[in-house]
C-alpha cells in the first residue's frame, strides 16, 4: 500500500477545503476487506474524522476529508490509511501515515472566499 497522491482541494463555490489522500493497492495482505482513511480536524491535528470504505478490485483507492477549519500555512497534517479485516477496525493489517503540507497562500484563500 502507498500513496499516491495527496492533497488538498479547494472548492470556492462552497468555500470550503478538504483534504484528499488516494492510495494505491499492490497485492494487499490476506484477509484485507476494508480501508480506514483517518482525518485530523485541522486545527488540532488530532484524527477527528474516519471514513471506511469497502475493497474491491480497483487498485486504488480515494478518502477525503469534510470541510477543515484552523489550518495553518506551512504546517504538515497528518491522514492515517488503515487495511482492515473488519469493518469495525478491530484487526488492522497495515497501516501507514502521510503527512500533507498545507501550502495554500492565504492570500490566495481570501481571494476564493475560502476562510479557515
Amino acid at each position: 500500500m502507498e500513496v499516491v497522491n495527496a492533497g488538498f482541494v479547494l472548492f470556492p463555490s462552497q468555500k470550503t477545503i478538504v483534504l484528499s489522500v488516494e492510495v494505491e493497492l499492490s497485492g494487499p495482505p490476506a484477509g484485507a476487506r476494508f480501508l480506514r482513511f483517518s482525518f485530523p480536524s485541522g486545527d488540532s491535528k488530532e484524527f477527528s474524522e474516519f471514513k471506511v470504505i469497502p475493497l474491491g478490485s480497483a487498485e486504488s483507492y480515494e478518502g477525503r476529508s469534510g470541510a477543515l477549519k484552523g489550518m495553518s500555512y506551512h504546517e504538515s497534517y497528518p491522514v492515517k490509511v488503515e487495511l482492515l479485516a473488519d469493518k469495525a477496525g478491530k484487526k488492522v493489517l497495515d497501516t501507514l501515515t502521510q503527512y500533507v503540507r498545507f501550502e495554500v497562500p492565504p492570500k490566495a484563500l481570501e481571494r476564493m472566499g475560502v476562510e479557515l
